[in-house]
């Protein structure tokens, strides 16, 4: 069973480092420095499955505050409401992996929401709106309502198999809470609305993306 505990971390393949807003980070801070700006002093409790996600959405909420900032689910961008309910499918495939004691998919389905749906394409694609949005813009506010429901989820879902990294990043995100383990988890953050043309539609966009995505590659290999 992979763990947080010092001395253990769970080997994950090298990602391409993904966004952190501007307004908070620059783009340049390695990562190390994140997590002295977040206050995360011991580099051995970040486990490399969320090891880039999590400073990461910390930056980029860091001046939100969903009592007033946050955006109504319904009148999120496209892209947030996507990502949500993208979201949503892993938070059912979690809940179910708990309820049936079955600890190692939990861990693969985390490596695999971290790596591949955030930081493979949500916030790539996000990461421009994020860096030139206005601060306070409903864009820019659009992405951190979908970001810190995403966030703070994860994090309840990472708590009994990655607890030290979890608690240590809740802590930080919400000081006023006395512990992550006093909440639960959830398999739908938000009412979306989704209808089958929505989802048809996106399910469309994502495959254009892939084939575009491999066919840059093989230009690039082609010289």
């Amino acid at each position: 069973l992979a763990t947080d505990a010092p001395g253990a971390s769970l080997t994950l393949p090298a990602r391409r480092s993904k966004a952190v807003s501007s307004h908070r980070t620059p783009k340049s801070i390695p990562l190390l420095h994140h997590r002295r700006l977040l206050g995360i002093s011991r580099p051995h409790l970040i486990d490399p499955a969320c090891d880039r996600q999590i400073p990461s959405h910390a930056a980029n909420t860091a001046d939100f505050d969903a009592a007033k900032d946050a955006v109504p689910p319904r009148e999120l961008f496209e892209l947030d409401r996507h990502a949500l309910a993208v979201a949503h499918s892993y938070f059912a495939e979690f809940a179910g992996a708990y309820e049936r004691f079955e600890f190692h998919p939990i861990v693969q389905q985390l490596q695999t929401f971290c790596s591949e749906e955030l930081g493979g394409f949500y916030l790539d694609v996000l990461k421009d709106r994020l860096y030139t949005a206005p601060r306070a813009s409903r864009a820019r506010r659009s992405a951190q309502t979908a970001l810190a429901l995403i966030r703070d989820e994860m994090l309840k879902f990472m708590a009994p198999v990655l607890s030290f990294t979890a608690e240590e990043a809740w802590r930080i995100i919400h000081p006023q809470d006395a512990s992550l383990f006093v909440h639960t988890w959830r398999k739908e953050v938000a009412d979306l609305g989704l209808t089958p043309e929505f989802v048809a539609k996106w399910e469309i966009i994502r495959s254009y993306r892939s084939e575009l995505l491999k066919r840059l590659e093989e230009a690039r290999e082609a010289g």
